[in-house]
């Protein structure tokens, strides 16, 4: 397994994905290059990505399965491009894998929710076969909640990552490249299975505060009571605990964590999903928060701000970094960033961009800013916001 990657910020199109290209091949000595990512950041024209195309096939040849997305901004070479145009591209010789790579719509996903065994067929799926999914999707035409639930019914536990393009400002706008068609709908995506070891980061930027606690009366969007108490009562006794700076953060970015995975002996970083408290009910007590919740959970709450954010993708990139004994170092690597972070909310460029090439040296990464982050927690894959989510190849 090879992979490389390259950048560009020239103006023209085509002397970019040249430039980018002849980076990325450094890497390979001759091997046929198996797959091809691409992301174009401000689209310039709605031929930038059928030129792109073009050059990628005529420089790779018909083997290659090509991929890519418009974006509001690229990642690639511990960068983040957030405002010029440029191109970010990831090449892989990814040998005995299968390459799979499929695009839907919204009416073939609406299909597929009534009769999810259909999907199987489409990513060629079979009970034997371990698969990962990387996906793009467009936001204005394909809904992506339905893209995960009908995921989830036909693939139970199969991870999921990616983002949703990023860049337009309405339908048609973007542009999705899958092999040699270019469309501004729908979602294309690869799925991924063989001698090939794929790990997954989700960083939601938290720090949890307060202390874990099981809701004892919880419906819908509505967590009434914790620990047998109303769930406004607890929370103000968590910030009242609170430092000035944190008392600060929590009236400003206030989040709820739920397990996952309630089997766990104990729950740490990664263990919980993240979610917005969006109201509070002065009279029932109760709070209101961007996901559904039921008697029994066990929920902390979390705060988010730069330093926190930082912190948490770091030590997550530590822990994956450190490894399991016998675990091969990561060959490359795909990363879907929040267009929230960034330099605007860091305060300083390329930081998760840099934070990658931190823990695993100079490794070759290609990615874009995205409107909505797709990535597991836990067994299941969820969309996010604000996150930094990433896909680490390795050989099996």
């Amino acid at each position: 397994m090879r992979i490389g990657s390259g950048l560009s910020c020239a103006e023209d199109i085509v002397a970019a994905l040249e430039e980018a290209l002849d980076q990325a091949l450094l890497a390979f000595e001759g091997e046929s290059i198996d797959l091809a990512v691409l992301f174009l950041s401000s689209l310039r024209s709605a031929s930038d990505m059928d030129e792109a195309a073009q050059i990628l096939r005529q420089r790779l040849g018909q083997q290659t399965c090509l991929l890519g997305c418009t974006a509001q901004g690229v990642i690639g070479g511990g960068r983040e491009v957030e405002a010029p145009p440029a191109v970010s591209l990831l090449l892989a010789a990814l040998p005995e894998v299968k390459l799979t790579p499929f695009a839907l719509r919204q009416p073939e996903l609406e299909e597929f929710e009534k009769y999810p065994e259909d999907l199987l067929k489409v990513v060629e799926a079979s009970p034997d076969l371990q698969q990962t999914f990387f996906v793009m999707s467009d936001p204005f035409s394909l809904d992506p909640s339905l893209l995960l639930s009908t995921f989830e019914a036909a693939l139970p536990g199969s991870p999921l990552i990616g983002g949703l393009v990023s860049g337009g400002g309405g339908p048609g706008e973007h542009r999705l490249l899958i092999g040699d068609e270019v469309r501004d709908d729908g979602m294309v995506g690869l799925a991924l299975s063989g001698n090939v070891s794929l790990r997954t980061v989700v960083s939601q930027g938290c720090r949890p505060v307060g202390r874990q606690a099981v809701i004892t009366r919880g419906r819908g969007h509505l967590i009434e009571t914790i620990a047998g108490r109303p769930a406004l009562q607890l929370l103000q006794e968590v910030i009242d605990s609170l430092d000035e700076f944190e008392r600060g953060l929590a009236r400003r970015a206030l989040h709820v964590g739920r397990v996952i995975d309630e089997q766990r002996d104990s729950f740490g970083r990664g263990d919980f999903l993240i979610r917005n408290i969006v109201g509070v009910d002065p009279r029932s007590g109760a709070i209101a928060a961007s996901d559904t919740f039921r008697t029994g959970q066990t929920i902390q709450f979390h705060v988010r701000d730069r330093s926190a954010a930082s912190e948490d993708l770091r030590e997550l990139l530590k822990g994956m970094s450190d490894g399991e004994e016998g675990q091969v170092a990561p060959t490359g690597a795909l990363a879907f960033t929040c267009s929230g972070r960034g330099s605007r909310f860091f305060g300083r460029p390329d930081h998760d961009s840099g934070a990658l090439q931190e823990a695993f040296d100079e490794l070759p990464v290609a990615g874009f800013f995205a409107n909505g982050e797709i990535g597991p927690v836990g067994e299941r894959a969820f969309l996010h916001g604000f996150t930094c989510s990433a896909v680490f190849f390795g050989p099996a």
